[in-house]
């Protein structure tokens, strides 16, 4: 069953509680599932940028667990992107 979901331009998820600069509603951000889900919804983002739009951020949460951290999320987004284009590589600054 498909069902048509009309989309809006929303804002980034800090909740209203976080210092923003010049934040942009867009349809493209993906809501946090929940307070915990910056990364995995950061990720669903990343892999939507790629063209890859069959991965949940809850799918990312469950593989990742949550909260998340970062060479912990590259894993999972080398392990779901079956593209072989990109080597997503966490943790190194």
């Amino acid at each position: 069953m498909v069902t048509e979901v009309e989309a809006r331009p929303l804002l980034s998820g800090a909740g209203g509680y976080w210092q923003v600069i010049d934040e942009v509603a867009s349809t493209m951000v993906i809501q946090q599932q929940d307070r915990l889900s910056c990364g995995p919804a950061c990720a669903e983002m990343l892999l939507r940028s790629q063209g890859i739009t069959n991965v949940s951020q809850a799918v990312i949460g469950r593989l990742t667990g949550v909260p998340v951290n970062v060479p912990a999320l590259a894993a999972v987004l080398n392990q779901v992107d079956e593209s072989g284009l990109t080597i997503w590589i966490g943790g190194v600054f």
